[in-house]
Formats: structure tokens, C-alpha cells, sequence
């Protein structure tokens, strides 16, 4: 039988592959330096606004938290990140702070990952558990002639609970790990501060400082 939509489907091959390699260039040129690392520009000018308007500058700034996040998203977590924060050359603020509060929001997360997924990996042990235990209570059944239907529905109930367990532990342990090493990826990036170059523009007889 012809497949009608193998067109389409090639199509869309093709264009997935492009996409991939034009992503892959768009990468390197946007984000990669010569040593490989992925560097971040996060314009933060004399911004006094680091911290949430909240907080007494213990919380970040969310809309900053938010594009860093949405800039390293893409980012493979084997490469190292580089935040590459831009300030302006009168900017005054206590940088070390400011870096310590940046690892430390990131540090919670990671932690708060890695709780999850040691979690997610017990749980799915204490189910097998529980799911091996009513298999021996079916097998049981049918050695003493409980029943025909008391027997299945004890074997239908112990094969859910192994399911589950298989389930949580190939498929969302893998979702978690992901998350845990993304969060790791940012706790061990590297953070600069570097100052704004001010353009200098000439008209007539006077100098601009732009």
C-alpha cells in the first residue's frame, strides 16, 4: 500500500535537518567564545533594580533570573556557561553579593531537583515492592483455589504496581535528571562583570559620550 503522506514526511525530514544545522551554526556564532564556552550578555547597565522590590535584597531580580533563563536553555549542559553581566563604568553596587545571591538562587534549585529524583527513585522501588508482594498473594490464590476472578484481579492489581514502577522510574527519573543538570550547569557557571565601552561621537566642535 502506498503511503500517501511519505512526501510530506520526507519534506519535513529535510527540514528538520536543516533546521538542526542551521541551529548548531546560530550557536557557535551567538553563543560559543574560542574556548568553547557558552558566553551570556546580561545588560545590566547602573541598574539599581538587581533585587526583587520585595525582597530586602535577598531575592533576585525575576525578570533577570528569567532571561538568563531563557538564554540558557538551549544550551548542552556539558558546555560551561559564562554569565557575562555589562555594567556601566560608574556602576556601584557590591559585585560579590550580588554573585553570591546569583549561585545561592541557583544552588536551591539544584538541591530542590536533587531531592525530587532521589525521591522519584524510592518511590518506584517501594511500588516494585508492593507489586512483587501481590504477585506472591496471586500466585498463592491459585495454589489454594481461591477463584478464578480473585485470582486475576489480585494478578491484574499486582502487574499495576509494577507498571507504575517501571514507569516513574525510566521515564520521569530521566525529566528530573535533565532539571538536576541543568540547575548544576548554572551553580558551577562562571560570572564576570565587565564594563560597558562608551562611544564617543564627534559632532562639530563638541564631543558626544554616548
Amino acid at each position: 500500500m502506498v503511503n500517501k503522506n511519505k512526501p510530506l514526511i520526507d519534506k519535513l525530514k529535510e527540514l528538520n535537518r536543516k533546521k538542526e544545522e542551521t541551529y548548531f551554526e546560530y550557536f557557535k556564532q551567538t553563543y560559543l567564545d574560542e574556548h568553547g564556552n557558552a558566553v551570556i550578555d546580561v545588560d545590566i547597565g547602573a541598574s539599581t533594580n538587581l533585587f526583587s522590590q520585595y525582597s530586602d535584597r535577598k531575592v533576585l531580580n525575576p525578570e533577570i533570573i528569567q532571561y538568563i533563563d531563557d538564554l540558557v536553555f538551549p544550551i548542552p549542559t556539558h558546555i560551561q556557561v559564562v554569565l557575562n553581566f555589562l555594567i556601566n563604568s560608574d556602576s556601584d553596587f557590591d559585585q560579590d553579593f550580588f554573585k553570591r545571591a546569583l549561585r545561592r538562587h541557583y544552588w536551591v534549585i539544584y538541591k530542590d531537583k536533587d531531592a525530587e529524583l532521589k525521591k522519584m527513585t524510592i518511590t518506584p522501588i517501594f511500588l516494585l515492592i508492593i507489586g512483587i508482594c501481590i504477585l506472591i498473594l496471586s500466585w498463592a490464590l491459585n495454589v489454594i483455589n481461591a477463584g478464578f476472578i480473585w485470582s486475576d484481579l489480585v494478578l491484574v492489581a499486582s502487574w499495576v504496581f509494577i507498571w507504575e514502577s517501571i514507569s516513574r522510574f525510566s521515564i520521569g527519573r530521566k525529566e528530573k535528571r535533565i532539571d538536576l543538570l541543568n540547575a548544576g550547569q548554572m551553580v558551577v557557571a562562571e560570572v564576570r562583570f565587565t564594563k560597558k565601552i562608551r562611544k564617543v561621537k564627534k559632532t562639530g566642535n563638541e564631543i558626544v559620550v554616548l
